[in-house]
Formats: C-alpha cells, structure tokens, sequence
C-alpha cells in the first residue's frame, strides 16, 4: 500500500511539472515559403521555395511559439531561370552543403513582436543570429512573417559576378510559415 501512494504521489508530481499544452506543430506548405532577393547592380534575381521543413512547438495556454526549426534544400529554391538556379547550386556548393537549417535558442514576444535568436547553418557555417519577425494569430492558425538579411561574406559564399561587377553581399531573405492549430 505504501508503495502505491509514493507510486502515485510521484506521478502527481510528474504530471503537475511537466506541461500538456505545448504542442508540436508544422506548416500549412500550400500557404508558407522561404524567399531569396540576390541584388546585382544590374538587376535583382528572387528565388522561391514552398518546399521546406518548419516545426515549432506552441504553448496554448501563453498563446505563443516557444521553439522554431526550420529547413530548406538549397536546390529546391526556383528562380524561374533554369541556368541562373544551376549556376546559384555551384556556387552554393549545393552538393557538399545541401542544406540550410535555423534553429532557435530563445524567443522573445512582444505583442505581435517576436525577436527569434537562434543559430543558422548555412554553406557549412554556423552563425547565431537574431532575427525580429511578426506573428498573426486566430482561432485556427498562426502565421509567422520575417524579412532579414544574410551576409554571403559571413557565410563564406563567394559573391558572383557579372559584367564586372559582384552581387551585393546582403542575401534579403523573406519567410512566411502559417501554421494550423
């Protein structure tokens, strides 16, 4: 009898410790993509991709996001320019870095306002960043927006030129995730 009431006491203690509202959750793809603008004095290239991984993991009693993972194929990107997503793969080293992954360490939230830290890997380089984005929230989804930049230089991408002239070492990168609850 005894050890049955420290059995149960225990897992009273279990329960009331560990929480049963955050939850993991994953993006709605048909609504969600990861965008790239490249600028080049001469003109700027945009690349597209709805095919990428994102999970968080949401507390439904705080009403937020706790943690954010997030993963793209660097060849899965479209740039409607077959040649242009080709030459981007090499010099990418798309083959020896196939992927890109953020990973947060720390959200912050502010009303509407989220500051995300966290450590991207990106060409074989990892780097923490911090990146401020905004969330949109109903009943039935939430919805992540971000626009920030990353150094090419940074991450140890040699910069492409053409006539002459490099492109500019700030890759402007927008990211949408809408998630259903």
């Amino acid at each position: 009898m005894k050890k049955l009431i420290s059995y149960s006491l225990l897992c009273f203690l279990a329960l009331s410790i560990f929480s049963f509202d955050t939850v993991k959750i994953s993006i709605d793809k048909s609504n969600s993509y990861i965008k790239y603008t490249l600028s080049h004095k001469l003109h700027e290239s945009v690349g597209v991709t709805k095919d990428y991984i994102c999970n968080a993991y949401y507390d439904g009693v705080e009403k937020k996001i706790t943690k954010i993972a997030v993963a793209a194929a660097v060849a899965s990107f479209d740039s409607q320019n077959s040649s242009r997503d080709s030459h981007a793969l090499e010099v990418l080293e798309g083959i020896k870095y196939p992927k890109v992954t953020f990973v947060s360490s720390g959200i912050k939230q502010e009303g509407n306002a989220l500051t995300i830290n966290g450590e991207m890997n990106f060409h074989g380089v990892k780097r923490n960043m911090t990146i401020l984005a905004t969330q949109v929230q109903t009943d039935k989804t939430i919805t992540l927006k971000a626009d920030f930049p990353v150094s090419l230089e940074k991450f140890k991408v040699e910069r492409p030129s053409m006539m002459g002239y490099e492109v500019e070492d700030n890759l402007q990168m927008e990211f949408k995730a809408v998630f259903n609850l």
